[in-house]
């Protein structure tokens, strides 16, 4: 259907109002229902089976009191109204020579009512969540004296078997190793930081560590006299 410009006035009028008598005139002019669902004349019902069916297409229910009435009346519902083949002028809506599929216009004014009149005017403010317990169960918190120089870790990572822990830095792109008592040892300069760490036995009994760096995969045997572990 072609509107030309007094009748597309008028049409904006009554539908920025939100009167579904509007729609339903339009519709009566020749216009199928595309969506199949016949209107009960409910707004309720009709508003939430139409979304059900048609805007859960491409993304999950949005709640309809997950946004004020306004956020849904001037921002929400006009972004949306294009992807169901409905065209929109401000805060009016108009089947276009190009809206040739998609809801028609009284099924999409059923959603546009039933927003307007489920949607809440102001949205509650969350409860404020429980603060947390300063408690860790018997554990007591151990950490490395400060350091003189900046460091942006890029790894951090246990050996299971010696319960070590080994860190890269992206600044300098070492491999460090850290004692029990976080006493620290550099291991090597990498060719870029390591960002993930595996541990591993390997022939006769050394340990391999598999290192992830960035841009690069390398394997790194670490001496036998220091992390050597028993052939089994």
């Amino acid at each position: 259907m072609i509107l030309n410009k007094s009748s597309k006035a008028i049409f904006y009028v009554l539908l920025a109002a939100g009167s579904l008598s509007a729609g339903a005139l339009i519709n009566g002019c020749g216009q199928k229902n595309n969506s199949g669902y016949k209107l009960t004349g409910n707004v309720v019902e009709d508003g939430k089976n139409l979304v059900q069916l048609n805007c859960t297409k491409c993304h999950a229910l949005v709640p309809v009191d997950a946004l004020n009435k306004n956020v849904w009346r001037y921002h929400a519902l006009p972004s949306m109204a294009s992807y169901l083949g409905v065209s929109h002028y401000s805060t009016g809506y108009y089947k276009s020579e190009k809206d040739t599929g998609g809801l028609s216009l009284v099924e999409w004014q059923a959603i546009v009512a039933y927003y307007e009149k489920m949607a809440p005017d102001t949205l509650t403010s969350p409860a404020k969540p429980t603060p947390l317990i300063n408690d860790l169960a018997g554990f007591k918190i151990k950490t490395p004296p400060p350091g003189k120089h900046f460091v942006f870790t890029t790894l951090a990572a246990i050996d299971p078997n010696t319960h070590k822990i080994y860190t890269s830095d992206q600044l300098n792109a070492t491999f460090n190793e850290w004692d029990n008592n976080f006493n620290l040892r550099k291991v090597d300069t990498l060719p870029s930081p390591a960002v993930s760490a595996a541990f591993d036995k390997g022939p006769a009994g050394t340990k391999d560590i598999l290192l992830s760096c960035v841009g690069e995969t390398q394997l790194k045997r670490a001496p036998r006299r220091k992390h050597s572990l028993p052939a089994t």
